[in-house]
């Protein structure tokens, strides 16, 4: 199992040094990082595509990133072999296949200005300040692990703000940083090496609210196209892996309210029934207890949570089938 870097989430003073003076100007920073980084390379580079291994949620596998530098679309596929994710994110929306294969739109409005900002960095949007509004604001500068560090918080139009960690003296970004409602979401930009003209990070590493969250990227190689392939960034497929029977568009299914939440009884893998809470916004989850008496086999280990602070610790199990009977009661909808 690999061991993730230990990263720190707070700069620090270092012995001995002092923090440089505050950046006088963020676009003349940024067109440093532009300058090292590729020039005018940039501007006939449209699309960036990935691939490398990837370790998150105590699972190891791969992963495949593909970015629109003129849009800042962005696709990533994780396969953690048991667990696999895709999310699809734009400038105007963003679509999760999560774990289950279902395909759900995140359009709360916190998703939608997390999405705006995704893309705004994505097309670094930051190189082309006359063109692509943002506000700036040059934040104090830190020396963290001996390094000098600049920090500015631009904030795109209709985004979240972000704050942009930049390595002055090696012209690179090494991190941003945004507020979530519930937690900071942070990535790590690393090994930094150069690939048709540009200097790209071939280390990637997020992590949000639990060590269980942090992802690690390892980029084995990159490809640099002249033109995006608008199908890199198409909403994912609807799963075929759930069906009524009969064919019809609906069905009924008893359900149970005397718990306070509606529960359904449905059978795993032929064995049942088991009581399931009915959540709209929830997630295929069986208890421990449930697991061991149907002989699954967990692995990885990750967190859940819902829209407040709390989690639980999860772990993945594969099942072959989920079943629910019918009776005339409550509707369920397949769509």
């Amino acid at each position: 199992m690999p061991v993730l870097p230990l990263l720190a989430a707070a700069a620090f003073i270092g012995a001995g040094a002092s923090p440089p003076p505050a950046c006088a100007s963020a676009r003349a920073l940024f067109a440093g990082v532009r300058a090292h980084t590729g020039g005018k390379a940039w501007d006939t580079a449209k699309e960036l595509v990935a691939d490398g291994t990837g370790y998150g949620e105590g699972l190891p596998g791969r992963t495949h990133l593909a970015i629109d530098l003129t849009s800042g679309a962005t696709a990533t596929t994780d396969d953690l072999g048991i667990a696999q994710q895709r999310i699809i994110s734009s400038a105007g929306e963003t679509w999760k296949q999560d774990v289950t294969q279902g395909v759900h739109r995140l359009d709360a409005p916190d998703a939608r200005a997390k999405a705006r900002t995704d893309a705004y960095l994505a097309r670094r949007g930051y190189f082309r300040p006359a063109t692509d509004p943002a506000s700036f604001a040059c934040l104090g500068d830190v020396v963290e692990d001996g390094r000098a560090l600049r920090r500015v918080r631009i904030t795109p139009r209709g985004g979240r703000a972000v704050t942009v960690w930049v390595d002055p003296a090696a012209h690179v970004v090494v991190r941003t940083q945004q507020q979530a409602p519930t937690h900071l979401e942070t990535v790590h930009y690393g090994a930094y090496r150069a690939t048709a003209g540009l200097l790209l990070p071939y280390e990637i590493i997020e992590t949000g609210s639990a060590p269980e969250e942090t992802v690690l990227r390892s980029i084995h190689a990159y490809r640099v196209l002249a033109a995006a392939n608008p199908g890199d960034f198409a909403r994912p497929p609807d799963s075929a892996n759930q069906r009524i029977t009969t064919g019809a568009a609906f069905t009924q299914v008893p359900t149970d309210d005397g718990s306070g939440a509606p529960v359904v009884e449905a059978y795993v893998d032929g064995h049942g029934p088991l009581p399931f809470i009915l959540d709209t916004g929830g997630h295929a989850i069986l208890t421990a207890g449930a697991a061991k008496q149907l002989g699954l086999l967990a692995k990885g280990g990750g967190v859940s949570g819902g829209a407040g602070e709390g989690t639980i610790s999860e772990q993945f199990a594969r099942v072959r089938s989920l079943r629910t009977a019918m009776r005339r009661s409550a509707i369920f909808r397949c769509s």
